[in-house]
């Protein structure tokens, strides 16, 4: 369980600092717009559409401020999806991914690593992709992208936890259409369509997709596998289950319905890491769950912030990151 350091209520954050290329006749630092929305090895995508990852860890070696370095096969990047073994991204329209294949992640029909992205055969117009968990407590989570509004999933533990039949080719998930965000890790997936929350999975009781009570405007989903937590009009909702305090009403009570997060408005961007849920109301940084809060603690930056992921930020187009939510050592992480 991740532990969320508060201090008098409120969740501290170290300083802000340029995020610089670390190499020499660099040409200006780098404005990077968004992050990976899951938890694992941070990505970050830049403003001209270019994707940065760290390398993923050694079996006996990990450190969090490992250096982003450019995915160079890649270009106009539109979203990134990365765990500790592997990693998913859009480009132009197409998915991609790459890294740890033994339990059928990279949808290529194998079980080979591949060092390099290797474009996912049968889906296009591609919008969304998500990698769940992939430590050694949880196991491998499935991969899920949406594609010409569908969502299809594979790999993991697609066959136990969201009912898939087939782990190293894409499945579509039945219940829902006209996806325009979609969410999964380990144990339950998620997504938005017509303006309401689906979900699907072991934690949802259900392979097939199926709505989410009280989820009416909804524009984003996020969930860690078993708590989710959507935008709607610029508040947050959540359900699923409430033992670390995830759902974020004061309650440490499950949820079959979404539970409203009342204490913030103005959010325009969701995280969810572990049993720890991060928002960003008007710009600024609110957490709650894990060990810490049942409701939202505000996270003490001195700027506001465009993105949020678990333990790293964007602030003036720059990374900032910590060992994990609530971190006051934030610090910026070095571009190879």
């Amino acid at each position: 369980m991740v532990a969320v350091l508060v201090v008098a209520n409120v969740l501290v954050f170290g300083s802000i600092a340029l995020l610089t290329r670390g190499t020499p006749g660099n040409d200006g630092p780098l404005e990077f717009v968004s992050l990976n929305p899951t938890q694992g090895n941070t990505c970050a995508i830049t403003a001209d559409a270019d994707l940065y990852c760290q390398d993923f860890p050694s079996s006996t070696e990990y450190d969090d401020f490992r250096p982003l370095k450019r995915v160079e096969e890649l270009s106009g990047v539109t979203a990134v999806s990365s765990n500790y073994q592997s990693a998913c991204a859009v480009a132009n329209g197409s998915a991609y991914c790459w890294g740890n294949n033994k339990d059928g992640q990279l949808a290529d029909g194998t079980t080979i690593r591949r060092d390099r992205p290797t474009q996912i055969p049968g889906l296009t117009r591609v919008t969304a992709i998500a990698t769940g968990v992939d430590r050694t407590d949880e196991g491998p989570s499935s991969t899920c992208a949406v594609s010409n509004g569908a969502v299809y999933c594979w790999g993991g533990l697609g066959a136990y936890a969201l009912g898939i039949s087939d782990k190293t080719h894409p499945v579509l998930i039945e219940g829902v259409s006209g996806v325009t965000d979609m969410s999964v890790d380990a144990h339950m997936g998620c997504a938005v369509a017509g303006g309401e929350a689906y979900c699907w999975g072991q934690t949802f009781g259900s392979k097939n997709a199926e709505r989410v009570p009280g989820t009416q405007g909804s524009e984003l989903v996020r969930t860690n596998g078993y708590t989710a937590c959507a935008i709607a009009s610029g508040r947050v909702r959540c359900w699923g289950h409430g033992s670390s305090g995830s759902i974020g009403d004061g309650s440490l009570s499950d949820r079959t319905y979404a539970a409203d997060v009342t204490a913030l408005t103005g959010v325009t961007a969701l995280s969810t890491h572990y049993t720890v849920v991060c928002a960003l109301s008007d710009g600024t940084p609110f957490c709650w769950g894990g060990d810490g809060p049942s409701t939202p603690s505000r996270v003490a930056v001195s700027e506001s912030a465009s993105a949020i992921s678990g333990p790293c930020m964007i602030i003036h187009g720059a990374v900032q990151c910590g060992q994990q939510p609530g971190d006051p050592h934030i610090r910026p992480l070095p571009i190879a």
